[in-house]
C-alpha cells in the first residue's frame, strides 16, 4: 500500500507543497510511460495521435480565432 498522507491535518503551505510534488510525480511518471511504452509500440503511437487530433485542432483553432478577433 503506498504510504498515503492526511491533508486534513496539513497547514495550507504544507498542502500547497503536498499537491505540487504530487503533480511533478504524476507528471514525470506521465513522461516516462509515454516514452518507454507509446513511443516505442507504433501501433500504440498511432492510436494516441488518433485520440489526440482532435483536441489539438481545437485549442488550435481557438488561439488563431482568439488573436483574429483581438486585432
Amino acid at each position: 500500500m503506498a504510504n498515503k498522507k492526511n491533508v486534513q491535518t496539513m497547514t495550507a503551505e504544507e498542502l500547497a507543497a503536498y499537491v505540487e510534488s504530487v503533480r511533478k510525480r504524476n507528471a514525470a511518471n506521465s513522461k516516462k510511460y509515454y516514452e518507454t511504452t507509446i513511443k516505442t509500440d507504433p501501433e500504440k503511437y498511432n492510436k494516441f495521435l488518433n485520440k489526440c487530433r482532435a483536441p489539438n485542432l481545437k485549442y488550435y483553432y481557438k488561439k488563431q480565432i482568439e488573436a483574429v478577433t483581438a486585432v
